[in-house]
């Protein structure tokens, strides 16, 4: 996958796009999210910035073409980095945080998302190659997140004795001796043992 120029904007000129799908990604509340990147070329070892953008679906990726390409939205992230021109920057992983845009996709509900990958497309110096998912170093997004915990179940009192009246209306009343009385109530959290 190839950023930016490598002519000063003539020719080669380059963005990239990636896709993500997801499952059970509704209603997560998102801490932190990092897209993972491994740079395997760069124009020099000044280290240079690109940029991470939302971007609307592309339907038939195989036919995207630069006339074609879906525009940029938002822009959620950048890094600014140079790996893979020498020994001295050798290739490597960088990391991008975009929580906004995780979060984004999260409280959508979205099951794909879409991201487009960019750098200056007249600095000679933000020229950029990744590894794509055909490799072995591909790309990956890692997040945290936390989701609401489970309904609590209804109230119960403590100790001491209590009692329970019904009169003709049919509704139940519930009695203590107790000047403060103590009710119980247990949840459940699906990222944790448990709370009460």
């Amino acid at each position: 996958m190839k950023v930016g120029t490598s002519d000063g904007g003539g020719p080669i000129t380059a963005r990239s796009f990636l896709k993500f799908g997801f499952t059970n990604f509704k209603n997560l509340q998102i801490k932190s999210a990092s897209l993972s990147l491994y740079e395997t070329h760069s124009y020099s070892c000044t280290a240079k910035p690109f940029y991470v953008h939302s971007t609307a679906s592309i339907a038939d990726p195989t036919a995207l073409r630069w006339s074609n390409q879906p525009g940029a939205g938002t822009q959620y992230g950048s890094a600014t980095v140079a790996k893979g021109y020498s020994s001295s920057c050798a290739d490597d992983r960088v990391s991008v945080p975009i929580t906004g845009l995780v979060s984004w996709w999260a409280d959508n509900a979205y099951t794909t998302g879409w991201l487009r990958l960019s750098a200056s497309e007249t600095d000679n110096y933000g020229w950029k190659k990744f590894a794509s998912s055909e490799t072995s170093t591909d790309p990956y997004i890692t997040f945290t997140y936390n989701r609401k915990p489970n309904a609590a179940s209804a109230p119960v009192m403590k100790a001491p004795e209590s009692y329970q009246f019904t009169p003709v209306s049919g509704s139940t009343y519930w009695f203590t001796s107790a000047s403060k009385p103590t009710f119980t109530s247990t949840a459940s959290d699906p990222d944790r043992w448990g709370t009460r």
